[in-house]
């Protein structure tokens, strides 16, 4: 099982600098990716979206890409001559057009540096490699956290199971217990009114059909085996389970009301009320799986 809440980074170190990818996903139906990053990097948006959206089929993926410039770089590209020339244009630019020559400041060139670096470096196939396999080591590590938090909610999942499975085998006892006295009610009853003979037939036959309606034999028969669904859903080794579970859920919780609707006994409405605060907490944690 695997959780579509996570967070995941990777670094790569290129020519111009450091790049940092960190990758967020929560939950969400369908697929939607977004990519925030610096205007100077905005030429890795496309493949940055296009590798995402093969990794996953579902949540809320958000991917920020950083850029810093490392040691090595500062020291064997921003050379003083160098800087010193770019001061002395950007100087001269700036009292053209107006402007103090103390605007120009040591942060200011140093992006000029970056920019200029970036776009010259990775124009061409060489950005297109890096940016993948940097997106793709990002996505390992948040698949690595999505797969860690998807153990904590099996766990989870089976402790609320085990729960609903004690209170149905408590309703499957006194079920029978509860049909018998009803029966008897109705025939205490019966036997109060005063009637032609010949309706008595009539009469056994609509107490039965109104028994049979009252039942909850069969909606416990269904929900144990919407249980071992659940169950097996749950320890299979497979991915895409959070829209199955939820449906098996939204059935076990549509047998609760029939059950409801059914019976007006405390014992039963008890019992039926606590094993739908489990199903209702599993419906949650079945849209945030995989």
């Amino acid at each position: 099982m695997e959780s579509m809440t996570g967070f995941g980074a990777a670094e790569k170190k290129t020519p111009a600098g450091l790049l940092l990818l960190e990758l967020q996903s929560v939950n969400r139906k369908h697929l939607d990716v977004s990519v925030i990053l610096p205007k100077e990097l905005s030429f890795f948006e496309m493949p940055l979206l296009q590798t995402l959206k093969r990794s996953f089929c579902r949540g809320q993926i958000t991917a920020r890409l950083y850029f810093a410039v490392t040691e090595e770089k500062v020291s064997t590209s921003w050379s003083i001559p160098l800087l010193l020339e770019m001061q002395k244009a950007w100087q001269k630019t700036a009292k053209a057009l107006g402007y103090a020559e103390k605007d120009v400041s040591l942060s200011f060139l140093v992006k000029q540096l970056e920019e200029s670096s970036i776009q010259v470096s990775y124009r061409g196939k060489l950005w297109e490699n890096i940016v993948e396999e940097l997106t793709k080591k990002a996505v390992i590590a948040l698949n690595k956290t999505r797969k860690q938090e998807g153990k904590e909610l099996e766990k989870d999942l089976k402790s609320r199971l085990q729960l609903i499975e004690k209170h149905l085998k408590a309703l499957d006892v006194i079920s029978p217990s509860i049909q018998k006295e009803m029966e008897q009610k109705m025939q205490e009853r019966c036997q109060n009114f005063t009637y032609l003979p010949d309706h008595q037939e009539k009469i056994a036959r609509e107490v039965a059909i109104y028994l049979d309606k009252m039942d909850v034999a069969e909606e416990i028969t269904r929900l144990k085996h919407h249980l071992t669904e659940m169950r097996a859903l749950i320890e299979m080794d497979k991915s895409l389970t959070g829209k199955e579970g939820t449906f098996i859920a939204q059935e076990m919780l549509r047998e609760m009301r029939t059950i409801l609707s059914k019976s007006s006994y405390l014992p039963v409405i008890q019992k039926v009320l606590a094993m739908q605060i489990e199903i209702e907490r599993i419906k949650e944690q079945m849209q945030n799986v995989q």
